[in-house]
């Protein structure tokens, strides 16, 4: 009962904060809306001293090359505003699209152009931080993709997962299959592969609580592995991805690294871990890349400690 209306609760406070923070970003121009959100961001971050801490040392673990203070303070800071920045990055791509595509910054598209030339489908890999309209930005340059992610009835909070996917389709998407659903019910295996085999595109995240225990930042995790089932049944290569927020408000940066390389030996489970590591080194890259605009710095340490519980 006390679990039931800790989540009715959760879910009026995320639906209050969607209409809040959406009504604010038709009102305000970006070039104010993200300072003070920032600034109310840090406010909240500075006045959790223990929060804070426990935050700096979990940054810490996974990347133990930042010692300093003020850096670490930047990356918390940075993945709390991320958290709230989803709604507004919506709004304000709806409003001036042009503008964005216009200033937009692509680096290493030839790597997905590499790999869609291979006829066999794209497996694009990305992980939770930075803008939300990667989707909208992708179609936009012609190179749309069909995302998998979990239908909003098997979320905490169905209603407001179920408003920021709306918001997300109304940019524009994939025209033939925008999402993909996980849940039950659907034969999310099929779909996949179906598409794949159309020499389609499609997006999912690595960054997602799963049974297969690899190296995520040093230590073992526990991630979800269907991106790597889906590479060995179809053939299609895996393109890391990523759009990254700049200091210009409507200036964004989208990103492919090289294909993740692998090489496969005929054991099924000896190759999907391995087609899995080889991919959870390209997210590392792609957060390393932006490490303040992150979400999922929330869920790593949760990850580490369900792969404590795995056997083997």
């Amino acid at each position: 009962m006390k679990r039931k209306v800790f989540m009715a609760t959760l879910e009026r406070v995320m639906l209050g904060h969607y209409y809040l923070a959406a009504g604010l970003a038709r009102i305000l121009p970006a070039s104010i809306y993200y300072p003070l959100g920032n600034a109310f961001v840090a406010l909240i971050y500075y006045a959790r001293p223990r929060v804070r801490r426990g935050l700096r040392g979990k940054i810490t673990d996974a990347m133990p090359e930042i010692t300093d203070t003020r850096e670490l303070d930047r990356i918390g800071r940075g993945a709390y505003a991320s958290l709230l920045f989803v709604v507004p990055d919506f709004i304000y791509f709806r409003k001036h699209p042009e503008r964005v595509m216009r200033e937009l910054e692509v680096e290493g598209i030839e790597n997905l152009d590499a790999a869609d030339a291979e006829g066999k489908g794209v497996l694009i890999l990305h992980v939770h931080h930075g803008p939300a309209q990667k989707h909208a930005i992708m179609a936009r340059i012609d190179r749309p993709y069909a995302l998998v992610m979990w239908h909003p009835d098997t979320t905490p909070v169905p209603g407001y997962t179920m408003r920021l996917c709306l918001e997300g389709w109304k940019l524009g998407c994939d025209p033939v299959k925008p999402v993909i659903w996980v849940g039950p019910g659907y034969d999310t295996i099929g779909e996949v592969r179906d598409y794949l085999a159309e020499g389609r595109r499609v997006a999912m995240a690595i960054d997602v609580s799963g049974k297969c225990k690899v190296d995520f930042f040093g230590r073992p995790a526990a991630l979800a592995d269907g991106l790597a089932r889906w590479a060995i049944d179809t053939g299609a290569p895996i393109v890391p991805c990523a759009v990254l927020r700049t200091e210009r408000p409507y200036r964004f940066r989208l990103v492919f690294l090289e294909p993740v390389s692998y090489e496969l030996t005929g054991d099924r489970k000896t190759d999907v871990k391995a087609v899995m590591q080889a991919s959870v080194k390209a997210g590392e890259s792609l957060v390393r890349l932006a490490p303040e605009q992150w979400m999922s710095w929330f869920g790593l340490w949760t990850w580490w400690a369900e792969a404590e519980e795995l056997e083997g």
